[in-house]
């Protein structure tokens, strides 16, 4: 059984990346529900780092949990996709 992280990722910037930003998180999130199991973006290569239990919001701030580490290398990448500044916590 593996350990579980929380997470929480803050982004920040123009209007339209975080609303991009919103519809991605907004999206794995529903296809965890349908599909019952972690998601990564399309844009990502499958290395781990999966998203569970994902919480969107529309302040641009998701909680979400990974299995036995942060996966800070994928939200980077997001950053990397769609330029937005961004704090990250492990909780």
């Amino acid at each position: 059984m593996p350990k579980w992280c929380n997470n929480t990722v803050v982004f920040e910037g123009k209007s339209k990346t975080i609303e991009q930003i919103n519809k991605l998180f907004k999206s794995m999130a529903e296809q965890e529900q349908n599909e019952e199991c972690g998601q990564l973006p399309d844009f990502i290569e499958d290395n781990g780092g999966y998203f569970f239990e994902i919480y969107e919001s529309d302040t641009a701030v998701f909680n979400y949990q990974t299995k036995w580490s942060p996966n800070i290398e994928v939200v980077q990448a997001i950053a990397e996709h769609y330029k937005p500044e961004f704090d990250y916590y492990l909780g």
